[in-house]
């Protein structure tokens, strides 16, 4: 049980945070999280009242006496007593000389992360924490203790695109001599294209810290035979396919990839999301999408209420929580065998869910990349059973979608927050249900309606137009951040309001006045009152309306946005007199830091612009607000 305390010099985590990086290390221990439990008799109350029998109390060497004579008092048979047997015994003698159990002091660590020793930190934390979560947890530590670590400049030049041809990598637990279905069609398009591809078999590749530089990762061992690959991550296309976040360390490594910067299709919390049917038939719920009514069951207590919930009508679809294939999925007809179902599920300890039958002929399967829809097909239902997967060998046809379908299947999409992914509706009275959303969609129908060219096309076009479209750098915004269409930036030390352009303009500019060219320098004054001189970069020419066309030289200037320094950006000084923004912030410069700008907004990076008690889920960037609203119906 994690000390709830937070916020001064002994305790400067956050207890999220705690339980958080105690989940991670400790996988077979139970970690309570319950910010109520903020002492020890606490703890022992609520133990008490679970009706626990045996208390073992483990502290330090010199508390045992303490915890004993506090905790006797209490013990009786009494319904106001500690009515469980109670006993404290010595975690062992401190020593903080020594090295080793018998050295480890939570003084000592927060004293190593203060000094900036993150080796000592490192080696006093257990084992079984990765050095990922390590380095978090030192990273987090001296944060909350107010040490603020100086940020690095960055060269703007080197932000330019990278050229070349990129490389792709499949996160799957196939290994590279068994590669089959959507996996072996990417390594094929890959081949037709040129392109570098490596299966990651994520039971067996990892990656270590010191591999990793600004633009580079190394992942060793990554086909299972000891081998590794170098990548340059401003060129890697990461494709993760829905075995590879089953376990924790494929999880662990689409979230490494991430935050490296590859370009990672799909995200491991759109991943999740779209894995989660509560979660979607919920969300469905949340925004108005027609989908079959779901209900979770955890227990017996719950059936009654949930098979009222979804109509009180049977047949009903028993579904575990999570699940791909169809599998996991079953059709029951009765409440004596609905009971004698979930009660066999349990035993396995299944988390279940329970949705209204739809008699169908057939649902259809959309692909959807970057929120365009590039192919669609519809899966028959089987002679004699239920459901319409293609891998449980169902027929499939083209499908061409109406106008309706396709509004309806983008919608559903954007919902996911899923770059590539597949959704699944049906038809029943002339209306559409969504049924799910595949973040890991397959490619294996026996033929599919595009959207992309002309008539049908089969799995291995489909691969083939998505590796081409994500070879061209520029679809690759999906993953840029929203930002408002004004915000704060620092130019040369002060700070400023600048316009993000949201048209078509390329070129940042500043109002300068009193411009002057001297020779290869420049002299002006920045915002009309800060004298100086640069070296002309290049010259623009930029079209001021009318017909009128003018040069304008261009400077490298420093810049803060974001928190982040970015040395030598080039800006075109311009008379902005007129211009209610003094800097305007243009779209190449936007599209190299993946900001994408929304017009409804005003001031995302800086939270100081959104006055206390006000911040609401428009405030939130998008796609944590989806996840905000699943968990506070998931928790309602």
């Amino acid at each position: 049980v994690p000390s709830a305390k937070e916020g001064d010099a002994k305790n400067p985590l956050k207890h999220r945070d705690k339980v958080k990086f105690m989940k991670k290390t400790f996988r077979n221990v139970e970690i309570v999280n319950d910010p109520s439990l903020n002492n020890p008799f606490a703890v022992l109350e609520k133990l008490n009242n679970q009706g626990v029998a045996k208390v073992i109390m483990v502290v330090g060497s010199d508390r045992v006496n303490d915890f004993r004579n506090m905790v006797k008092p209490y013990l009786g048979k009494g319904k106001k007593d500690l009515r469980f047997e109670f006993e404290v015994v010595s975690a062992g003698g401190r020593d903080p000389e020594a090295k080793g159990v018998r050295g480890v002091s939570g003084t000592k660590l927060r004293g190593f992360a203060t000094d900036g020793d993150y080796d000592s930190f490192a080696a006093n934390l257990p084992d079984t924490a990765s050095d990922r979560d390590k380095k978090k947890l030192y990273n987090d530590l001296r944060k909350a203790s107010g040490i603020r670590e100086a940020k690095q400049p960055i060269e703007f030049s080197k932000l330019r695109k990278q050229s070349g041809k990129i490389t792709v990598l499949v996160l799957t637990k196939q290994g590279d001599d068994e590669l089959k279905g959507t996996a072996e069609k990417i390594e094929k398009a890959c081949d037709t294209a040129g392109l570098s591809f490596y299966p990651i078999l994520v039971d067996k590749a990892y990656i270590v810290d010191e591999d990793a530089t600004d633009n580079t990762l190394t992942i060793h061992n990554y086909d299972g035979e000891q081998r590794k690959v170098k990548v340059n991550l401003d060129n890697t296309v990461v494709f993760v396919r829905g075995s590879a976040i089953v376990t924790h360390g494929g999880l662990g490594l689409v979230q490494v990839f991430e935050e490296a910067g590859a370009f990672v299709i799909n995200s491991a919390e759109s991943m999740k999301f779209c894995q989660n049917k509560l979660a979607t038939a919920l969300t469905f719920e949340r925004h108005g999408i027609p989908s079959p009514r779901t209900a979770f069951v955890n227990n017996e207590e719950s059936i009654d209420l949930a098979v009222k919930k979804i109509g009180g009508k049977f047949p009903v679809i028993v579904k575990t929580l999570t699940g791909a294939e169809g599998i996991g999925v079953s059709k029951v007809e009765s409440y004596e065998s609905l009971k004698s179902v979930l009660q066999s599920l349990w035993k396995f300890e299944a988390e279940l869910i329970i949705q209204e039958y739809m008699e169908i002929k057939f649902d259809v399967r959309t692909l959807v990349v970057n929120g365009n829809i590039v192919a669609s097909a519809k899966r028959m239902k089987g002679g004699k059973d239920f459901r319409t997967n293609k891998a449980l060998g169902n027929q499939t046809q083209p499908h061409k979608l109406t106008d309706e379908e396709k509004e309806f299947v983008k919608k559903v999409a954007k919902m996911s927050g899923c770059y590539l992914c597949g959704v699944d509706h049906i038809i029943v009275n002339g209306k559409l249900y969504a049924l799910e959303i595949n973040g890991s969609p397959g490619s294996g129908m026996d033929g599919y309606q595009s959207y992309f060219k002309k008539g049908v096309v089969d799995g291995q076009e489909l691969s083939n137009y998505i590796i081409d479209y994500v070879s061209n750098r520029d679809n690759w915004v999906f993953s840029s951040r929203d930002v408002g269409y004004v915000e704060w930036v620092e130019i040369e030390g002060e700070k400023v309001k600048a316009k993000l352009d949201t048209g078509n303009g390329s070129y940042n500019a500043v109002h300068a006045e009193d411009v002057e060219v001297k020779g290869k320098n420049v002299s002006f004054k920045l915002y009309g009152k800060h004298p100086m001189t640069k070296p002309i970069h290049s010259v623009v020419d930029i079209h001021v309306g009318d017909g009128e066309r003018r040069d304008r030289y261009v400077v490298k200037l420093d810049m803060i946005i974001n928190d982040t320094i970015y040395k030598g950006v080039e800006f075109s000084l311009a008379d902005r007199e007129e211009n209610v923004y003094e800097v305007l912030v243009g779209k190449e410069f936007l599209s190299l830091l993946n900001y994408s700008v929304n017009v409804n907004k005003k001031f995302t990076l800086d939270e100081e612009e959104i006055p206390k008690g006000k911040r609401t889920l428009n405030n939130v960037d998008s796609n944590w607000r989806r996840v905000l609203e699943t968990t506070n119906w998931l928790t309602r």
